[in-house]
């Protein structure tokens, strides 16, 4: 597989230098985030063992895309990085309102093959001749990322401080190698690209998390959390799909977008005051907040950091509370597992928030 720093096949994924180059690609954005969802994942392992092992990761990576008019609707790439429980499930409810590819990596490259019916229709080909095929592209350049929101000191820090030391040996497969996949295998072939976070199975039902880290915007005395509008009808067709869908976040303490994402990792004070909340995205709530007037994003937002993305706004006080970052990890955990089963847990409000706020 082609990307801008060489063959997939070529690329040391065991070397942290490589690795670090490999994601310097990217938003310093995006790769602190890695850094949140990394924090986030701490809590959502532990939903096993909250829950009494009912809950269960379905270990795979899913990029959503867009089809060209001709064809319309949207299609999702699933790399299954292994075949455990719930894949079946997950594979068979997405094919319910898209057409799916499973996707395998093996021999440093991947392949996909279309599934439908419930197993695969045909053999594994390489990932970007099968995207060529489904776009109806010919030939795509690798876009370019806009210098200005890839700061290389927020990058290095976020590599360097956290995820290198964090993920050692499997740095390149757990943070590296998705990347690759969604930036160089998927998004060049498509206008819009939208990647699923993490899905769990507990019993028969699949559900959906989307992590994010980010801080309240405020209006007027109120404070309220956007969703990319583009996020919101993914989630929205997920529901549709048959999972259920939890937004969650990671408040930052410091609402400024100029602060990175190694304060909190560094600074007890900031770790005590990022909130750690969520709401489950339900049919009607999203529909909704689709048919509501929405606000336009600055351009830092976008996959490129240029132009502008619209989205759609959510009340604080709509989320519920599940700790802090700094919480004892089960105890967070034990509190979405109960949020999943009952809708329990205590709703944010304004004024705790505004009170955590580092920076008034």
């Amino acid at each position: 597989m082609k990307t801008p720093i060489g063959n997939l096949k070529d690329i040391n994924l065991a070397d942290h230098e490589i690795c670090a180059q490999v994601l310097s690609e990217d938003k310093h954005q995006l790769i602190e985030g890695l850094v949140f969802e990394s924090y986030f994942d701490q809590f959502l392992m532990s939903l096993s063992e909250a829950s009494g092992e009912q809950v269960k990761l379905v270990d795979v990576d899913t990029a959503v895309v867009s089809l060209p008019r001709n064809r319309r609707g949207l299609a999702a790439f699933v790399w299954a990085r292994s075949k455990g429980d719930g894949l079946g499930r997950y594979l068979i409810a997405l094919n319910r309102r898209m057409p799916v590819w499973l996707v395998s990596f093996s021999d440093g490259e991947f392949f996909a093959a279309p599934f439908s019916n419930g197993e695969i229709q045909d053999v594994y080909r390489p990932l970007q001749v099968v995207a060529e095929e489904v776009s109806g592209r010919t030939e795509v350049l690798f876009d370019r990322i806009e210098a200005a929101v890839r700061d290389r000191k927020r990058i290095n820090q976020s590599f360097w401080g956290y995820l290198s030391e964090r993920h050692g040996d499997a740095l390149g497969l757990n943070i590296v190698l998705p990347r690759i996949f969604l930036n160089w295998g998927i998004q060049p072939w498509f206008n819009h690209v939208w990647n699923v976070d993490r899905v769990f199975l507990h019993g028969d039902q699949l559900w959906h998390f989307e992590i994010k880290h980010k801080y309240p915007m405020e209006r007027g005395q109120s404070l309220f959390f956007g969703i990319n509008t583009g996020e919101l009808r993914l989630m929205q067709n997920l529901v549709n799909c048959g999972l259920r869908s939890m937004h969650t976040l990671i408040v930052k303490p410091n609402w400024s977008k100029f602060a990175g994402s190694m304060y909190i990792q560094n600074d007890m004070r900031s770790r005590a005051r990022a909130a750690v909340i969520g709401r489950e995205m339900k049919s009607d709530a999203i529909d909704a907040a689709l048919l509501s007037k929405g606000g336009v994003s600055s351009s830092d937002t976008t996959f490129t950091g240029t132009g502008s993305v619209t989205f759609r706004s959510f009340a604080a006080n709509t989320f519920h509370r599940f700790g802090r970052l700094n919480d004892d990890y089960r105890e967070v955990a034990g509190r979405i597992f109960q949020h999943m089963q009952t809708g329990d847990q205590p709703l944010c409000n304004d004024e705790d928030l505004f009170r955590l706020r580092i920076n008034n």
